[in-house]
């Protein structure tokens, strides 16, 4: 993980005491079209004149040195965090909150970024009094160094950081780097330039980590997830599958990979932007009854 010790000390790009108190309480307005407006707002307020990275805290319990203009999810998380991917962290906490088995609650961060869905899993987690591990998997070599220096930040437990990329098919693939949102860091098969990562599917990475069962599984690889979950249903067996699964499925409801989900036992409970979210409350049953793995 990146030393946090030879980076600036969290607090070295702090906003100006106004400003930070200005962006901090456009984050306690309500979700509503008009406060999505003024956070905008207070966005351009608080960035004017100013050069990236930002320090601040995130989700109450965490830190973070963000770079809002290079990354769409730090922008909104910078200034307007109360209406980024509110319903799948609402369905995450919820899920963390009321886990109750005498173990800790597994969560796979695949396609992690800078780690903002890892880093509020964790703030959840401490939350609620519960012992968490998380599986944070991110490729790209320059998100990958701003993802393990929020974990240093914010002083998180339970995190293991995944280098390797994740997709149908084990092998290695090259990354194409986007022009204005590093969110958007996506695989190329075959012969490319870029650069070269390695690539596991599901199975391998619970193999290779120990993971037995999968409690909740953010999934966001940029083409790559419908591919990676079905070689996961086909060679997992359905009592490990995520009990609660966010996914990327675009913005048309009949996206196949919604389908695939539904066809291996999941319920969908809700689509929140390009996002769907699925629980499992019985992990399997369905694709049991059909004869699926």
């Amino acid at each position: 993980m990146t030393d946090a010790t030879i980076h600036p000390p969290f607090g070295t790009h702090a906003l100006p005491a106004w400003l930070e108190k200005l962006r901090r309480w456009s984050l306690q307005r309500p979700a509503s079209g008009v406060n999505r407006r003024l956070a905008s707002l207070v966005r351009r307020v608080c960035l004017a004149g100013r050069e990236d990275p930002v320090d601040v805290e995130v989700f109450s319990r965490a830190r973070a040195r963000l770079f809002p203009r290079s990354n769409r999810c730090e922008k909104a998380v910078f200034a307007g965090a109360q209406f980024w991917d509110r319903r799948e962290r609402q369905a995450l906490a919820a899920a963390i909150a009321d886990f109750g088995e005498a173990r800790p609650f597994v969560f796979l961060d695949i396609g992690a970024n800078v780690g903002l869905y890892t880093l509020f899993a964790a703030a959840e987690a401490a939350r609620a009094q519960r012992e968490i591990r998380i599986l944070a998997v991110e490729p790209d070599a320059m998100n990958r160094g701003r993802l393990c220096l929020n974990i240093a930040l914010s002083e998180a437990e339970g995190i293991e950081v995944v280098a390797s990329a994740i997709g149908g098919e084990a092998g290695s693939a090259s990354l194409v780097q986007p022009r204005r949102n590093r969110g958007e860091v996506r695989l190329q098969h075959g012969e490319a330039a870029g650069q070269k990562v390695a690539v596991l599917t599901l199975p391998q990475l619970m193999s290779e980590h120990g993971i037995e069962r999968v409690d909740a599984m953010k999934i966001d690889i940029e083409g790559e997830d419908e591919a990676a979950l079905s070689t996961l249903f086909a060679e997992v067996a359905p009592q490990r599958w995520p009990r609660l699964l966010i996914a990327e499925a675009g913005r048309d409801n009949t996206a196949s990979i919604i389908a695939n989900v539904e066809r291996h036992g999941y319920r969908l409970v809700e689509r929140a932007g390009i996002n769907a979210i699925f629980t499992m409350s019985e992990p399997g049953a369905k694709a049991q009854a059909q004869g699926g793995a």
